[in-house]
């Protein structure tokens, strides 16, 4: 379990088209193999929700909330700590 703990990081994020992405790097704990892949906020909030459906009962971390007030740009970070959390 701890392998898995620290084989996912949210890296770091890139605005595209007004959004912006979250750049998740991390390693299958049964392959090996290295993964770098680029996702947004909603697909977070997906995994989240059916971890909650597959797993009643167990604790999934929160993510945090939609925010307008700040700069799109502190959000983004902010978002990126917190889905740094939530992977690990």
């Amino acid at each position: 379990m701890n392998e898995l703990a620290t084989s996912y990081n949210v890296k770091s994020f890139v605005k595209m088209n007004e959004r912006y992405e979250y750049r998740l790097l991390g390693t299958d704990p049964k392959t090996k193999k290295i993964f770098d892949v680029m996702r947004r906020y909603p697909h977070f909030l997906l995994l989240r929700v059916n971890f909650i459906l597959r797993f009643p009962g167990m604790y999934i971390p929160p993510l945090p909330k939609k925010q307008t007030i700040d700069s799109q740009e502190k959000i983004a970070n902010l978002r990126k700590f917190f889905l740094n959390r939530f992977v690990k």
